[in-house]
C-alpha cells in the first residue's frame, strides 16, 4: 500500500500533537453534561435566585441581610455595634453569608469596603492538640491589608468564628483597639455559640459583650425538602436533573442526609459509599 509522503507526514505530526496533550483524571460528570463536579462548583446567583423562588432560603437570607443593614444603621448613629449569626453545621451557612454579603455590598454604598475573613484559614495548631488555638494576629493582619488610603472598613464578617472561642475576649479587645470603628459580624455554629455564651458568663464578661452587640440571630436548619431542592438545583442542567441522578435518587439522598447538606454531598462519593454501605440509594450506586 503506497501512502503519499505528505499524507504520512500529516498523520505523524497529528499523532505527535495528540501525544503532547496532558489529561487530568477523568471527570465522570462530564459524560453526563456537567462542566465539572457539580458538588464542587461555586454557587451562582442564578442558583440562589431559583432557591429563593422556591421559598427555600428566603427566611435565612432575609435574616442575614437584615442584620447587616442593622449594623449599617448602628454605624450611622456612631454606635459601631457588633453582631452574631449562628446556625447548624452542614446547612450551607457560609455560602449563604457570602452571597448575602455580596448582594448587600451591591445595594448599600457604605458597605462596599466590608470584607469576609475565614477564621478557619488562620488557625495555628500547637503541639498537635485537638483543640486549635486561633492566631488572632493573622486575622488582624488580614484585615489590615484592606485598610489602605485611610478608607474605613465598615464591617468584617468572621466566618467559622468557632476557632475564636478559647481566646474570644482577647481577640475582641485586640481587634477593637486596632479597628475601633469597624463592626464585626461573627458567624458561629450552633454548639460553638452556646459554648461561647457559657464561657463569657463564667468570666463575668457578659454585660460588656452583650451591651455592645446586636441580638444574636439563629439561622433556620435545613429540612428534607430544603436538602432535596438544593441538590436538585445543583444537579440540574437547563432545569433538568442530569444522569446518573434522578428525582428519586435525590429524594433518597435527602432522606439519608440527616438534614445535613455536607452529608448529602458525600453520599455520591466512593469513599462515602463504604461508610454508608447500608444505605439504599434506590438500587443504584452513585
Amino acid at each position: 500500500m503506497d501512502i503519499p509522503e505528505n499524507l504520512r507526514k500529516f498523520v505523524k505530526e497529528t499523532i505527535n500533537r495528540a501525544k503532547a496533550i496532558e489529561f487530568s483524571s477523568q471527570d465522570p460528570f462530564r459524560a453526563f453534561g456537567f462542566q465539572k463536579n457539580p458538588f464542587e462548583k461555586k454557587v451562582s446567583f442564578d442558583e440562589i435566585n431559583i432557591l429563593l423562588e422556591k421559598g427555600i432560603i428566603n427566611t435565612n437570607l432575609s435574616k442575614i441581610i437584615t442584620l447587616i443593614a442593622d449594623i449599617d444603621k448602628s454605624r450611622q448613629n456612631n454606635f459601631f455595634l457588633d453582631a452574631v449569626l449562628f446556625g447548624y453545621r452542614g446547612s450551607g451557612v457560609s455560602t449563604l453569608v457570602e452571597k448575602a454579603h455580596e448582594l448587600v455590598k451591591n445595594e448599600i454604598t457604605e458597605m462596599q469596603n466590608s470584607i469576609i475573613i475565614d477564621a478557619k484559614k488562620n488557625v495555628t495548631i500547637k503541639n498537635l492538640s485537638s483543640q486549635p488555638t486561633f492566631s488572632f494576629n493573622n486575622i488582624i493582619n488580614e484585615v489590615a491589608k484592606h485598610d489602605i488610603h485611610d478608607e474605613e472598613i465598615p464591617l468584617v464578617i468572621i466566618d467559622h468564628a468557632d476557632y475564636l472561642i478559647d481566646i474570644f475576649v482577647t481577640f475582641l479587645e485586640s481587634f477593637k483597639y486596632r479597628f475601633p470603628k469597624t463592626s464585626i459580624l461573627f458567624v458561629f455554629s450552633f454548639p460553638a455559640w452556646i459554648r461561647l455564651k457559657s464561657l463569657i458568663t463564667t468570666i463575668n464578661y457578659t454585660d460588656q459583650f452583650y451591651n455592645s452587640t446586636l441580638p444574636a440571630i439563629e439561622l433556620s436548619p435545613l429540612d428534607k425538602k430544603a436538602i432535596y431542592e438544593i441538590l436538585s438545583v445543583r444537579l440540574s442542567v437547563n432545569g433538568n436533573i442530569q444522569q446518573p441522578f434522578s428525582s428519586e435518587i435525590v429524594e433518597v439522598i435527602a432522606e439519608n442526609s440527616l438534614l445535613n447538606l455536607h452529608n448529602a454531598c458525600l453520599l455520591y462519593t466512593s469513599d462515602a459509599a463504604d461508610e454508608l454501605d447500608g444505605v439504599d440509594l434506590g438500587g443504584r450506586r452513585i
